[in-house]
């Protein structure tokens, strides 16, 4: 997908207006583009986000602190599934 074919679907969408940012993604048509960007494209990603109105702290957690949390977990050793698993265990 080029720039100009993620303009056009920013262009040809609804009203975004009071829209959280997963429902500006899905009304544009670009929830599944933003997710193989997410992963493929960081470039891409990082603009679709921006021109659909993320400010900068959300564009830089959505696609690089949580990842680096992952990576972090994982050097430590720990385990997401077992973290989870645990706490539903906790009454």
């Amino acid at each position: 997908m080029t720039i100009e074919e993620i303009d056009r679907r920013i262009e040809n969408a609804p009203d975004l207006l009071g829209t959280t940012g997963n429902e500006r993604l899905f009304l544009s048509g670009l929830l599944e583009a933003f997710e193989y960007f997410k992963i493929n494209d960081k470039e891409k990603a990082h603009y679709i986000l921006d021109k659909l109105g993320f400010g900068l702290d959300d564009i830089n957690r959505i696609l690089y602190y949580q990842q680096s949390s992952k990576k972090r977990l994982d050097k430590l050793g720990i385990k997401l599934p077992h973290i989870l698993s645990h706490r539903r265990n906790i009454k």
